[in-house]
């Protein structure tokens, strides 16, 4: 598993050195490189492996191939048609705790959002700040899940204490990544509906 996505990102699109160059702003768009498909196919990649994590016993080759459909979703990305699809609201594990459930395709798009925010954010903001730290936190979290559940970010801790919010998200990217294509793609995830699902049996998946 990558652990470092800052360097990800540089070692897949050499304009990160230059997008951040300027701190604490973000002044190259980042949503072009958003869309590449070297950063599609990398969110691709944490998605899949999240989903084959407990039925594929044996071991992933090292070459990862995106899935096909990658190449329609940086289209559509690229001409600002995307839009998330709805939410599964759904219980699917042994304790019982909701989950905000994304398509493939859109766990990918939101994989990579995270993904080029982390790595604007980690440069603009102080992981010495607790409240920049959780945030960081929880895009790592997030992006290594390969966004699983997409509420995890509202989900509180054991002694009731927000981990991270969405809203405290938002407010460090409108302060600190200035471009507004990127803002408004996350602004339509925080916006998609959320469409209940029957309760699931979490080891079968069945009701």
């Amino acid at each position: 598993m990558i652990a470092n996505m800052p360097s990800l990102l540089r070692s897949l699109c050499l304009d990160f050195v230059d997008a951040f160059a300027s701190r604490p702003k973000v002044v190259l768009p980042l949503y072009p490189i958003l869309c590449r498909r070297e950063v599609l196919g990398a969110a691709s990649y944490f998605v899949l492996a999240d989903m084959l994590a407990d039925s594929d016993p044996e071991p992933r080759a090292p070459a990862h191939r995106e899935p096909a459909f990658v190449v329609t979703l940086k289209e559509e990305l690229e001409s600002r048609r995307y839009r998330p699809g709805p939410v599964s609201w759904i219980i699917q594990d042994r304790m019982h705790r909701p989950c905000r459930l994304l398509s493939v395709k859109d766990r990918i798009v939101h994989t990579a959002l995270l993904l080029v925010l982390e790595a604007a954010l980690a440069e603009a903001c102080s992981e010495e700040n607790p409240e920049h730290a959780r945030t960081l936190a929880a895009l790592r979290r997030t992006v290594r899940n390969g966004s699983y559940d997409f509420g995890a970010f509202d989900i509180e801790d054991g002694d009731g204490q927000m981990r991270a919010s969405f809203p405290t998200l938002l407010r460090l990217v409108v302060a600190h990544v200035h471009d507004d294509d990127v803002l408004r793609l996350l602004r339509l995830f925080l916006k998609a509906p959320v469409v209940d699902v029957r309760e699931c049996d979490w080891r079968t998946g069945d009701e």
